[in-house]
């Protein structure tokens, strides 16, 4: 999510229907915020990054403890920072927000838990930049993953998508194809957006068209009912989200 500095921070909880604004925390023009959920200290809380170059500010927000921003001291990164864009599609899973970092090809997660950030290698093989007109993070079924199109794979309408079977040992699990059953260029490149409570992939092309695929069947369905306004991206609508009646404070 990404604030201008004249713009306040709301967290809303469409459960239970409660909103919190935020105090200001940055003199920046434009920052990013991050909602994560910390099972250790039971509460909510806010990443906000700030980046120049390769130099990062973070601040954390714990909801209910405090009305005050703090600074997040780290004195190392395992990844650097300059190349990795915080404003990009994330996933939140597992306590912590995850984001590609294509030029080392790792996944960089911050942990709400203990407030720090690692890194979890890419699946051999995926990353292959001479091929792939496309790689990015998703959440399947409640596992990290990552999708990619494959330069000349695009001519036969097939997709790779790796799942990140055991996270705590961070082993991936074997590639598997997904085969468009029409043409994906001219159908306008659907991609996908991640999986939805009936364990069905969502895709989503550049002209508002949104497509089901269930990969046990290997079938694909078209939400004809569903079309998504001019200008509207279902990406910023489609997120990781778990509905909780917790209360923010």
């Amino acid at each position: 999510m990404r604030f201008r500095q004249s713009e306040h921070v709301h967290i809303v909880n469409p459960c239970t229907r409660e909103v919190i604004t935020l105090p200001h925390a940055s003199t920046c023009d434009k920052v990013v915020h991050q909602l994560g959920f910390s099972e250790l200290t039971n509460e909510y809380k806010v990443l906000q990054v700030h980046k120049t170059g390769t130099k990062l500010k973070l601040k954390i927000f714990s909801l209910g403890s405090t009305r005050l921003w703090r600074d997040l001291d780290l004195d190392h990164l395992p990844f650097n920072p300059k190349s990795l864009y915080f404003s990009r599609r994330s996933v939140w899973l597992r306590g912590g927000i995850h984001w590609m970092h294509e030029d080392e090809n790792v996944i960089v997660v911050f942990d709400f838990r203990d407030e720090r950030f690692r890194v979890i290698p890419f699946p051999i093989h995926a990353g292959n930049y001479r091929r792939i007109l496309s790689l990015e993070l998703i959440e399947v079924n409640g596992y990290v993953a990552v999708y990619e199109y494959e330069g000349g794979s695009i001519i036969e309408n097939t997709m790779g998508l790796w799942i990140l079977e055991d996270y705590e040992n961070q082993i991936w699990g074997v590639k598997k194809g997904i085969r468009f059953n029409f043409s994906w260029r001219i159908e306008g490149s659907p991609s996908p957006l991640g999986t939805i409570h009936t364990g069905d992939l969502v895709l989503s092309d550049s002209n508002g068209e949104v497509y089901l695929y269930n990969m046990e069947s290997a079938r694909w369905g078209n939400m004809s009912s569903i079309r998504l306004p001019d200008r509207v991206a279902l990406s910023s609508l489609l997120t990781s989200y778990d509905e909780t009646i917790q209360p923010l404070t």
